[in-house]
């Protein structure tokens, strides 16, 4: 058993390596990117626009008659008919961390023990992944890789879609640190004791608390015995690292931005199907959202049935900070559909973009460099055919990552082309 898992192990990292092509080298180089419709990512959409790029940073966007003289002179890209985006940002996703889910030694996302701070996923992430290319081929081009498991997971982090090993793809090395909240219980679990469920759940809320004020004994102790998971914990804490609260339930959600208050921490809701009860709680407190899989079912038996496809639009209009993401890691080709899906239950189409590029880059700290289209930020974005919101039409044509051009290739349409002629050959 032990020698047919090894060969199995030893076939699957071989077909990974074979037909792998690295990302491509970087070239110095001035274009402009002419006659497109380019929606810049924070609500503008600019007709027969200009995408000035020189080297590894956007120059200039926005109208021809606006071009800076010297810059006339540069090469040109006739980009008629076409649509420029931001690259598109994956949060909460395991993809580099997950090859194949029924195969454990392709999984490298989860570590032993319930709290594990120091626990850094962008050590893990595997560049040389055959799943990458499916998704950047769609337009994701970041994405925020998460460890899972456990009452504190670990940290994730930010990095781009196409690099030889994790220390070139980092953009951002602690996006944040993600604590899985506690539940008394749902809809599955109806002969759960009500008593015994909410004494679990206090208990699980007051060792977390103690965790907590175990850190902070810890780091305001002179010369403490070394311990990796208080001190990585502390240093969150007093580093005002983001906290990734994973939580759904509306009275959860409230014991979560209690404990948010009591410790002082930057937080952010990961989930939060229960947000639309508590709106005014999440805004009074001005705590973003990272909503999980919008098309899906009612949480509950009486709710509406458009209650995750609506949600979007209900954190919109209250003002709250949020971002669309799809769990995790092969599914997260399909981020801009879900976000276009958001668009018919009550937002725009360009606050639907924001909720899969700008959003993101706030709510981790990095829309300086990433998230939009406007001078000084990274070169990284995507020319598409049709709308990258609506599968029926969307098809990326090029993406660059920081102005380097990026393969769009990927296993699945060389599966395709090699079965197309094929057939053809009848």
């Amino acid at each position: 058993m032990r020698i047919f898992l090894l060969l199995f192990i030893s076939f699957i990292w071989f077909s990974n390596a074979v037909g792998q092509t690295g990302p491509k080298s970087f070239t110095s180089q001035s274009i402009l990117f002419t006659s497109a419709t380019i929606h810049t990512g924070d609500g503008k959409v600019i007709e027969n626009g200009i995408l000035a790029v020189k080297d590894k940073k956007i120059a200039f966007v926005g109208k021809s008659s606006d071009l800076p003289g010297e810059m006339t002179n540069w090469t040109k890209v006739d980009a008629k008919g076409k649509q420029i985006y931001p690259g598109l940002i994956a949060m909460n996703t395991q993809l580099g961390l997950t090859e194949i889910e029924a195969v454990e030694a392709t999984n490298d996302f989860s570590e032993v023990g319930s709290y594990t701070p120091n626990v850094r996923a962008l050590i893990a992430y595997n560049t040389d992944s055959k799943v990458i290319p499916t998704v950047r081929s769609n337009g994701i081009l970041m994405a925020e890789t998460t460890p899972q498991g456990g009452i504190i997971s670990g940290r994730s982090a930010l990095v781009q879609l196409d690099a030889w090993n994790w220390e070139d793809a980092v953009i951002q090395d602690d996006a944040g640190i993600h604590i899985n909240w506690p539940s008394i219980g749902g809809r599955w679990r109806q002969n759960t004791n009500d008593k015994e469920a909410k004494e679990r759940y206090k208990k699980q809320m007051d060792e977390m608390a103690s965790y907590f004020n175990q850190a902070m004994t810890y780091g305001g102790t002179k010369d403490p015995e070394k311990n990796l998971m208080l001190e990585a914990l502390y240093n969150c804490i007093k580093g005002n690292t983001r906290f990734f609260i994973h939580v759904d339930n509306a009275s959860n959600i409230q014991d979560a931005v209690f404990f948010i208050k009591k410790f002082n921490l930057k937080g952010v809701l990961v989930g939060a199907s229960g947000a639309a009860s508590v709106l005014d709680l999440l805004a009074k407190e001005k705590i973003p959202v990272v909503l999980v899989n919008t098309q899906r079912l009612p949480t509950t038996e009486d709710a509406p049935v458009d209650e995750g496809f609506d949600l979007p639009s209900k954190l919109q209009d209250a003002g709250i900070l949020y971002a669309i993401s799809v769990e995790g890691f092969w599914q997260t080709r399909n981020l801009g559909f879900q976000a276009g899906q958001a668009v018919p239950f009550g937002i725009s189409k360009e606050q639907a973009l924001e909720s899969v590029t700008l959003n993101p880059a706030k709510i981790l700290g990095v829309d300086d460099r990433v998230g939009s289209l406007a001078a000084g930020k990274d070169a990284t974005f995507i020319i598409t055919k049709g709308d990258i919101m609506d599968m029926r039409q969307a098809l990326v044509e090029s993406a660059y990552i920081q102005g380097r051009m990026v393969d769009l290739d990927n296993k699945q349409k060389e599966l395709n082309e090699r079965y197309m002629a094929k057939y053809n050959q009848r």
